[in-house]
């Protein structure tokens, strides 16, 4: 199971596939809802996504 501060490589969408990310944490909604995807940041640009947590694979725990 993914967990914040975990290092993930991203498997879709495809034009970022291959890039290694730091996982944030789960998205919230405004009323504090999860919504199931999960915040990560690419490493080397910063660039901030959104994914589910079969759009990725796991290489690091914390």
């Amino acid at each position: 199971m993914v967990q914040p501060g975990d290092k993930v490589q991203i498997l879709y969408p495809a034009y970022v596939a291959g890039k290694t990310t730091v996982v944030l944490e789960k998205e919230t909604l405004q009323d504090g809802s999860k919504t199931g995807y999960w915040l990560v940041r690419t490493e080397g640009d910063g660039e901030v996504l959104v994914l589910l947590a079969k759009e990725m694979r796991l290489l690091k725990s914390t």
